[in-house]
């Protein structure tokens, strides 16, 4: 496993990127505020780069702890597998379903 210092850097890295989410999303109340303006479409892409930079982040704390310390937390896998790769899987296919519609002659 990684120094101490290192893991906890890390995380400490990971926790900023999570509280400039809570931070953002403060302002939005319904998911349409994310296109009722064009400050909320900027919150939008904003939160959205994050998200990537927290998967990255993940990747790291991964690589650096050679894959042994995640493993200790299966509750971040259970919850996000168990209610948002669900309702994610939802929005998709209202997203496919509405694509075929328009599609359609």
């Amino acid at each position: 496993m990684c120094d101490a210092d290192i893991l906890r850097d890390q995380l400490l890295a990971l926790r900023e990127l999570i509280e400039r989410i809570t931070l953002r999303m403060r302002r939005i109340a319904a998911p349409a505020d994310f296109t009722a303006t064009s400050d909320g479409e900027a919150l939008l892409d904003s939160i959205c780069l994050v998200l990537l930079a927290i998967g990255e982040a993940v990747k790291r704390l991964d690589r650096v702890t050679e894959g042994k310390y995640l493993p200790r937390y299966p509750e971040i896998v259970f919850l996000t597998c168990t209610v948002q790769i669900p309702e994610l899987g939802r929005v998709v296919d209202r997203m496919i379903r509405e694509l075929d519609h328009r599609a359609s002659p």
